[in-house]
């Protein structure tokens, strides 16, 4: 039994390893990030299982459904992607994000929200006797084509001149430009080559998978384990550490399955510890911009006045609560990564952590609410405390994955602590009993006294955030921004700032998430989910990153657009996702960062 399981994993790693050399090739070349790849392994599924309904043919699917995904990467790339290069690492991966949304909600127009029944082919379909044991011919037949799939690549990249003005431009594409190579085909062709893979592995992995929109979300994070516990831009990295997840996912679900899935999230922490960069990677690094010097001077008297009167401007009091919430959530985010310049996919952990622990204390404890709400906090600090102490000793986009591995780990954990937090069903019953001041009396269930009462946390968290970007402490944050290194050589601890800043993000975004156990009374699994960490990216993108306003008019437009969006489609997240992929290509700033960079200019 054991070695079948063992080659079960091979089998399963085969899948893994195909979706990581696609990602690493299009990382090595481009030094691209695409988020939108487990997308294009969903569209390869579904474009797959079209193609056998419509011919009854799975090989014909098996060679057309790649070159129709390819072909789909190389518009992405031409007009969506290169007008982004030279901007940063960050800002292809934001709109690669965003398009990842557009493309899980056109399969939904076009396939439903259920998704295709999926079949193995029949001349594929029983076993075959391996000595050991009967096992699947299908899964020996995905060995086999990504072996086939390795070695061709191989031969590509080693034996043809193609693959070595590929190489040379990996390794520097300046000097290749110089030599007169148009440098712009071969990202095209590269980047084709790359998602026409992910298609491939979508339509190989169809039969053994539920083919459904959201199957390019689950497996997105684990092609991201695979290629980062390999190394970022290495195929031979790409192939060891698929094969490695695979066996190790595969044995954990033998011996422990409620732990199968987190397993593998802890595999890529321990490897970034141990060695940050994977197994044949290397790091890199990237910076963000400034705020403007009019706006911080009043910053917390202004954010105040406006949020004041918002609720007056809204359509209904619910939508601006949940926005006070989440401004609250993104302003801890952005004080990482626009102050600070550290991309984290994990926050969504400490939003998490501060809706559980104080929903956990009012349900099981019965402690008062403001306790609860301290405890909710100081819970997410330790947290942050703990995940930033190992993330900080990475850099660039090995950062921004091993905090998402980190924030899924902790995600697993309060997921399967079923008794505490409710599992799948999230924890319910934290009620908010009304509060009595001498004659005034606050009652939780009067929308309106609810946003007056958040507010006056939000208030007090502004305040503690305008005091640290005022202060010395702040100009430190600043200067790690723009250069760690230069930072490091003026005398000034990194590591201890990079670390400090963390925490003191995680406990406002823990605060956030305290104040939405009590605007909600439950606390929803998703609320550790990544998914919510990349909404944290989007409100800041689409307010103005490194802006101290910024993160409140990112989260009214990402809110709003979704509450109007849904009245006429359920496919919100096309628009929303576009909205963002046009902003990360046109404004990069953000809305309030754009109209504050116009008004210094005026200045």
């Amino acid at each position: 039994m054991l070695a079948l399981q063992l080659v079960t994993g091979i089998a399963l790693g085969a899948v893994y390893a195909l979706l990581a050399i696609g990602l690493s090739l299009i990382f090595g070349m481009l030094t691209v990030v695409n988020f939108a790849h487990g997308a294009f392994f969903m569209v390869g599924a579904f474009i797959g299982l079209y193609f056998m309904g419509l011919t009854g043919n799975f090989w014909f699917s098996l060679v057309l459904t790649p070159l129709v995904v390819g072909a789909l990467g190389l518009v992405t790339e031409r007009f969506l992607v290169r007008p982004l290069y030279g901007r940063g690492i960050d800002y292809p991966l934001l709109l690669t994000f965003g398009l990842s949304w557009v493309l899980i909600e056109a399969m939904r127009v076009m396939f439903g929200i259920e998704g295709i029944p999926s079949s193995t082919p029949p001349e594929l379909r029983g076993a075959v006797d391996l000595g050991i044991g009967f096992f699947p011919k299908y899964r020996l037949f995905l060995i086999f084509a990504t072996a086939v799939v390795v070695l061709a690549l191989w031969l590509f990249l080693e034996k043809t001149r193609y693959g070595l003005i590929v190489r040379a431009g990996s390794r520097d594409g300046e000097i290749c430009k110089v030599l007169g190579i148009d440098i712009a085909r071969v990202w095209l062709v590269v980047f084709g080559i790359g998602t026409a893979i992910a298609g491939l592995s979508g339509v190989l992995a169809a039969p053994t998978r539920a083919v459904n929109p959201e199957m390019g979300i689950h497996v997105l994070a684990e092609s991201f384990v695979v290629t980062v516990v390999g190394g970022m831009g290495s195929l031979p990295g790409a192939v060891l550490a698929g094969l490695l997840v695979g066996i190790v996912f595969s044995l954990t679900s033998l011996f422990a399955p409620d732990l199968a899935e987190l397993s593998i999230f802890v595999l890529m922490a321990v490897v970034l510890l141990l060695r940050p960069q994977g197994f044949f990677g290397k790091a890199g690094a990237d910076v963000v911009r400034p705020a403007f010097e009019f706006v911080r001077r009043h910053r917390v008297a202004a954010v105040m006045a406006f949020l004041m009167v918002f609720p007056l401007l809204m359509p209904y009091h619910a939508l601006a609560i949940n926005i006070l919430l989440f401004g609250l959530f993104a302003v801890g985010f952005n004080l990482l990564f626009g102050y600070t310049g550290l991309l984290s996919f994990g926050h969504a952990a400490f939003l998490g952590v501060g809706s559980y622990l104080t929903g956990i204390a009012m349900v099981h404890g019965g402690w008062p609410w403001w306790a609860a709400v301290v405890l909710g906090v100081a819970s997410a600090g330790v947290a942050g405390l703990a995940i930033g102490f190992l993330a900080i000793r990475t850099r660039g986009i090995y950062f921004s994955m091993v905090t998402l591995a980190l924030g899924q780990i902790v995600y697993y954990a309060f997921y399967k602590a079923e008794r505490w937090t409710g599992g799948e069903n999230g924890l319910r019953g934290i009620q908010v009993p009304a509060v009595e001041i001498g004659s005034l009396r606050l009652d939780f269930l009067n929308p309106v006294t609810k946003y007056y009462v958040i507010l006056a946390f939000v208030a007090l968290a502004l305040w503690f955030v305008s005091r640290i970007l005022a202060s010395p402490f702040g100009a430190v944050i600043e200067a790690v921004r723009e250069n760690d290194r230069r930072a490091a050589a003026c005398g000034y601890d990194v590591a201890r700032t990079k670390l400090l800043v963390f925490v003191l993000s995680a406990v406002i975004c823990g605060l956030a998430g305290a104040l939405r156990a009590l605007h909600l009374s439950i606390v929803p699994i998703d609320s550790l989910h990544y998914l919510l960490s990349g909404q944290a990216v989007m409100m800041c993108l689409l307010g103005g990153m490194g802006t101290f306003f910024g993160p409140f008019v990112g989260a009214g437009v990402f809110l709003t657009l979704e509450d109007v969006v849904t009245v006429f489609t359920k496919h919100w997240m096309a628009v929303v996702g576009g909205v963002f992929m046009f902003f990360v290509l046109f404004f990069p700033s953000g809305i309030w960062g754009t109209l504050v960079k116009r008004m210094e200019r005026v200045r």
